[in-house]
């Protein structure tokens, strides 16, 4: 636990359940925090079905933060950025009619371009295989209320 303003900001590791009101919450942020993601544009059962697979694998991990035991924020990181592909493989054609059904075309030419690896096309070669073999932050959110008010320090 950290104090901060008075305050104690609990960090907390999610493996295995999520509380359905914790649940909530992180889809709530990443809904008004995580606007341009791709996540965000997807309905609420498919994020849901995301964070759970989240939470169970070996390679992705869900943090939170909270105040008076109201989520601030979340990150999510994976060991390394393959496995926001494989992890999530049983999601894929979920998440793909449900951007198709809301017509978020831009949302899926994004997945396109990083299925077929164009996004990494013009880098180096070193930097392909240093973001091959780092941990990925994937996702990140602090609720506005909270921000530049020292938390991540």
């Amino acid at each position: 636990m950290i104090e901060k303003f008075g305050k104690k900001i609990e960090v907390s590791i999610h493996k295995d359940i999520l509380s359905d009101g914790d649940a909530e919450e992180i889809i709530a942020l990443i809904k008004n925090e995580n606007i341009d993601t791709i996540l965000s544009k997807l309905s609420f059962n498919v994020i849901r079905e995301y964070l759970s697979l989240a939470i169970k694998s070996d390679h992705i991990f869900l943090f939170t933060c909270k105040i008076e035991k109201k989520v601030i924020g979340h990150a999510l990181f994976a060991e390394k950025p393959q496995y926001l592909v494989s992890e999530f493989s049983n999601l894929k054609f979920k998440i793909l009619f449900d951007l198709f059904k809301k017509i978020k075309f831009f949302q899926l030419i994004n997945i396109l371009i990083s299925v077929l690896k164009l996004d990494l096309f013009l880098l180096k070669n070193d930097y392909k295989s240093l973001i091959k073999d780092s941990l990925n932050l994937n996702l990140l959110a602090i609720n506005k209320e909270y921000r530049s008010k020292g938390i991540g320090k």
